[in-house]
């Protein structure tokens, strides 16, 4: 009686076992040979199901060397079936690849620290990166070998970016290379730069970035420099003020400038670049002295042509944004000068600085009996300066 009452016991607590728990005294052993040793699962711990990604303190690193955020610690944590973390002393070991910038594959790779470690207390375990000198992506996954099967994490990808300013990747421009600032104060110009290293990326943000100009004067915002952005571009601005670019101090010729800007490179290398600004003054309208002054045209008839230059004191064209209208009672117009809108230039030359049109009858199915009285007036207006209105002729259309 006694037997059978210790055999019902023990079918009832094997009746209460979880089903399918396997023992936490398990051996792992490794796949293949030549693989990771096997573990021993602590008798503390539950047994590990699964490895996620806990946290990333950062998925962009800088280029070693440049003063930015060089490393990034990962951490992951180690959890049973049920999403509980497990206990402490499994050991961990990592997938670490790395695919550097194909355009420059020069300098060392990033490092991982340590190759493999254990879990601790929360089941946690942490692993640092570090970048080297060159750029790529770095794919980072943590898995934990169980005898024939083994659990991993998902990859969590880290960018190696921002190296040092390259001359190769250093751009200086302009909003404006034609700038209306020869005839009035403070008029601005935007001036930027876009900063990049020799792996085609942006620099590290914060790059300082010095400014200086031949005339006027540039802003600066920081000190003497400018500091870049996520995107590498820094801009500041050119403002019209004394001196000019004219008489002894106008070294490229009147009205011409240059707005330089610099950083440094890798191992103090200078990076600098410079544009060319022309510096414009008010229209002005300049008549062939062969022009007509007055005209008949007949029926379907032309008259013309007129030629003429719209420059500045010193023969430049003119800023960005002028334009030419031309007018006549009964008249249509034909030639380079009609419906003009001024483009950013600093050259001379036919629809720059150089005009011509002809006069026609606008309706050479009718005549007029008697003719039209007809004056041809130019009118020049500029974004910046007092435009200009002026009848270049005056006669009858039929």
């Amino acid at each position: 009686m006694k037997n059978r009452w210790l055999r019902a016991m023990f079918v009832l607590l094997i009746g209460i076992l979880p089903i399918g728990c396997e023992s936490p005294s398990e051996t792992a052993t490794p796949d293949t040979p030549g693989a990771e040793p096997p573990i021993q699962i602590p008798a503390t711990a539950k047994y590990p199901a699964q490895v996620v990604l806990a946290s990333v303190t950062s998925p962009d690193l800088a280029i070693s060397g440049t003063g930015a955020v060089e490393n990034t610690v990962v951490t992951y944590e180690v959890r049973d079936s049920l999403g509980a973390p497990v206990g402490d002393g499994i050991p961990m070991y990592y997938s670490f690849e790395f695919y550097p910038n194909s355009f420059t594959m020069v300098g060392t790779a990033p490092r991982l620290m340590p190759p493999s470690a254990s879990t601790d207390v929360a089941g946690r375990v942490s692993v640092t990166v570090l970048s080297g000198t060159q750029a790529g992506v770095v794919q980072l996954s943590a898995r934990i070998p169980l005898g024939t099967r083994t659990i991993s994490s998902a990859p969590v990808r880290i960018t190696v970016h921002a190296g040092f300013p390259d001359q190769a990747h250093f751009t200086l421009a302009a909003a404006q290379y034609n700038f209306p600032g020869l005839d009035i104060n403070y008029i601005s110009d935007k001036i930027t730069v876009l900063v990049g290293d020799k792996f085609s990326n942006p620099v590290v943000s914060g790059t300082a970035v010095l400014f200086n100009t031949s005339h006027g004067v540039i802003t600066t915002g920081d000190g003497l420099a400018g500091l870049t952005d996520d995107d590498g571009f820094v801009s500041k601005f050119l403002y019209s003020a004394n001196p000019r670019p004219e008489g002894s101090i106008a070294y490229w010729g009147n009205g011409f400038s240059y707005v330089y800007a610099r950083t440094k490179g890798e191992g103090g290398a200078e990076i600098l670049d410079s544009i060319r600004i022309l510096w414009s003054g008010a229209p002005v309208l300049v008549t062939d002295p062969s022009n007509p002054t007055s005209f008949a045209i007949t029926n379907g008839g032309t008259a013309g042509p007129w030629n003429f230059q719209i420059v500045d004191r010193y023969g430049h064209p003119v800023s960005e944004g002028m334009t030419i209208n031309i007018t006549g009672e009964a008249l249509k117009f034909f030639g380079n000068a009609v419906d003009f809108r001024m483009p950013d230039t600093q050259s001379n030359g036919q629809g720059l600085t150089d005009f011509s049109f002809t006069a026609s009858d606008a309706d050479a199915l009718t005549a007029s009996i008697p003719p039209t009285p007809s004056a041809i007036t130019i009118t020049i207006t500029h974004p910046v300066y007092r435009g200009i209105k002026a009848v270049l002729a005056r006669g009858t259309v039929q």
